[in-house]
């Protein structure tokens, strides 16, 4: 990171301290990780799960972390998310910790819909109604069994939404040709991303995009302590909350947009969703 960037945090770290001593930080959505397994290896994947090493988080850590975050932050929508969340076999109590939080005002759960929901995540699923739901993705690859969640989860009246690939197309985030994006290049593509307001949790560390999660792994892009904070390092909430209002400030790039062409109308590289890989 350059001492650009280092002497901008640095100064409106100062002006959090003060601004969030005695208030919380507004997060509109906030993304928490089950894991980095998932059931199919899509392409384009924009959380880059088939290029990292597979794994499933500790549930008690990852409940004990997001509730220290929502603590501090004034959360509008958590997600759940993974890759897959439904592969993880604990994942009825990360629902009933959502269901029992009161400063979670609504939540979400998005899935491809390849596992079906055993007994237990039917009934913690519609213990908390009027407060969650269920989004489904419907690739080419899984439509069927797409389309069976759906309609299981309808008829247990559990709120349900799917989506068709047929209807919308990602957009390619990996640079052409592996390139590094200059901070230039970077800033711009940053300045009109959709994604930089999709706050992620992840092992104990908040990133101000899911992008942030899996960069290090896969490009070599070491974290920092003003873009990926690590939640337990910090006692004092407002010292927590100053840096998470600085990890997430939307008028300067992360350092690993570097590695990604941005979710913006300015990336015109569209593709089918759920395309899958071939190869491992």
């Amino acid at each position: 990171m350059d001492y650009e960037k280092i002497s901008f945090y640095e100064e409106i770290l100062k002006q959090y301290r003060i601004m969030y001593a005695d208030k919380d930080v507004p997060l509109s959505y906030f993304e928490i990780w089950t894991g980095q397994c998932c059931t199919l290896r899509c392409r384009d994947c924009c959380h880059l799960i088939p290029k990292v090493k597979q794994r499933i988080y500790d549930i008690e850590a990852l409940i004990e972390d997001y509730t220290r975050v929502a603590d501090v932050c004034d959360i509008e929508c958590l997600s759940i998310v993974g890759g897959e969340p439904f592969t993880h076999p604990e994942l009825a109590k990360l629902l009933r910790s959502v269901k029992d939080n009161q400063r979670i005002k609504s939540a979400k759960i998005i899935t491809n819909g390849t596992i079906k929901p055993n007994p237990d995540i039917i009934a913690a699923l519609k213990e908390l109604k009027g407060k969650f739901e269920v989004h489904v993705d419907g690739y080419r690859i899984n439509e069927k069994k797409a389309f069976d969640f759906f309609e299981l989860l309808e008829n247990e009246g559990i709120p349900v939404q799917l989506s068709n690939y047929k209807a919308w197309k990602w957009k390619r985030l990996d640079p052409p040709d592996g390139v590094t994006f200059t901070p230039e290049q970077t800033k711009r593509n940053f300045e009109y991303c959709w994604d930089k307001k999709c706050v992620s949790l992840a092992e104990g560390i908040l990133h101000s995009c899911f992008r942030g999660i899996v960069s290090e792994e896969v490009y070599g892009l070491p974290m920092n302590d003003y873009e990926d904070i690590r939640i337990n390092s910090y006692d004092d909430p407002i010292e927590l909350r100053a840096r998470i209002a600085t990890a997430i400030h939307r008028n300067m790039y992360k350092e690993y947009c570097l590695k990604c062409s941005g979710m913006s109308r300015y990336n015109y590289d569209e593709v089918e969703p759920g395309i899958q890989m071939t190869t491992r």
